[in-house]
């Protein structure tokens, strides 16, 4: 009997076996890389290192099988349960020893608020049992930090308020750009993460050696709880923990918590908060140095006035001294003259009194000095004259 079919019509000129089949349709199947939300049906079934689980529509009867690595599962921090609504990202996948078609998902993604809270709130309590949160692992912010890496989704929102609010004081910033929500975005933080920890760059805009950034910022806009799960994955926070740099928190708006907050050096309410902590100690370094700057000519301007003050002192305690000392100076050579003029021969001879000079000028003291017929000069208070001595007694 002939067939409806045309062999001519097929793709390939040989036949195929099962496997080589098999092996062609799932090349093509990996390449249907897709995102399908469901509900988890039936029994969660953990095998090995997978997890095997079924999606279904809870208003059709379509039920679709899954399969994910636990690795996968342990990273976002999920623990499957039946009834659990879910995303699973991934691609089909045909199993070439039995022919069954599943689902192999490489990311997974709670989306009812209950159950994001009830993950939230489990790996919150798991992680501080582990010590995570612990103050004492809390790596201090530098002080006057000049290196940043900052890790967030470029040309985004939290990127501009961040560098916006951040002090230009000569700071180089290094971003990293990730996904922050969907698929691969907790792999692309985690990359980042160690990837600023384990390289060094060159100072941007500034010379200087190469060097590991001295903080990262991880920051994110607002969202929803289903938008923000890329931080509150388990492999996302184990990373920042792992981190020798510290690293800021800044997720959202203030009311967004997530548990990278929980395990980051410094939680920031908001990007532009992250920017103005780490501005904190250059805007305050301004301010003081401006206060030192003013306090400085202060300072020199009383410095200044005490010592022409002291000078002024000193003049007038030099002049009043001066003056002191020449007045009495002056009445002691008064004092000093008055008494001299007292003694001064001038004076007894204004007084009628009279000098006998012997004849070489000697004063006559004595008759003894003369005999009788010596040539004597007398001097008077207005000229001289001579004399003979006629008698002594």
């Amino acid at each position: 009997m002939q067939s409806g079919f045309n062999f001519s019509s097929y793709q390939n000129d040989n036949e195929l076996t099962v496997s080589e089949f098999l092996k062609q349709l799932n090349v093509s199947l990996r390449r249907y890389r897709v995102l399908v939300a469901g509900e988890i049906t039936g029994r969660v079934n953990r095998r090995g290192a997978v997890t095997y689980f079924s999606l279904h529509d809870p208003e059709e009867e379509a039920v679709l099988q899954c399969m994910a690595f636990n690795n996968i599962l342990d990273s976002v921090g999920i623990e499957l349960e039946e009834g659990m609504a879910i995303k699973v990202g991934g691609y089909p996948e045909i199993w070439e020893r039995s022919g069954n078609f599943s689902f192999k998902a490489f990311e997974i993604l709670l989306t009812g608020e209950g159950a994001l809270k009830k993950q939230f709130q489990a790996l919150l309590k798991k992680l501080e049992f582990e010590g995570l949160f612990d103050p004492k692992y809390k790596k201090p912010l530098p002080r006057f930090a000049k290196h940043v890496g900052l890790i967030t989704a470029e040309g985004r929102e939290a990127q501009t308020d961040f560098l916006t609010h951040l002090a230009k004081r000569g700071l180089s910033v290094e971003l990293y750009d990730v996904r922050v929500e969907g698929a691969q975005a907790v792999e692309q933080i985690v990359e980042a993460i160690e990837y600023f920890n384990e390289h060094t760059f060159a100072p941007t805009g500034a010379s200087g050696p190469a060097s590991r950034p001295e903080v990262l910022v991880l920051t994110r806009g607002g969202g929803s709880l289903e938008s923000l799960q890329a931080f509150n994955a388990e492999a996302v926070v184990r990373a920042i923990f792992a981190s020798q740099i510290p690293i800021i928190s800044a997720v959202g708006h203030e009311k967004d918590v997530t548990v990278a907050d929980f395990v980051a050096d410094v939680r920031a309410s908001t990007p532009t908060h992250a920017g103005k902590i780490i501005s904190e100690d250059w805007e305050r370094a301004s301010v003081d140095l401006e206060q030192l700057q003013t306090g400085i000519v202060h300072g020199a301007q009383n410095i200044i006035v005490s010592w022409r003050n002291t000078l002024e002192t000193l003049s007038s305690g030099i002049t009043t001294s001066f003056e002191y000392y020449f007045d009495s100076f002056k009445l002691r050579l008064v004092d000093f003259s008055t008494k001299l003029n007292l003694v001064s021969p001038e004076l007894k001879l204004k007084q009628g009194y009279s000098i006998v000079l012997a004849g070489d000028g000697s004063v006559i003291k004595s008759v003894d000095q003369l005999a009788v017929g010596d040539r004597v000069k007398l001097r008077l208070h207005k000229g001289t004259a001579g004399a003979n001595i006629y008698e002594k007694n």
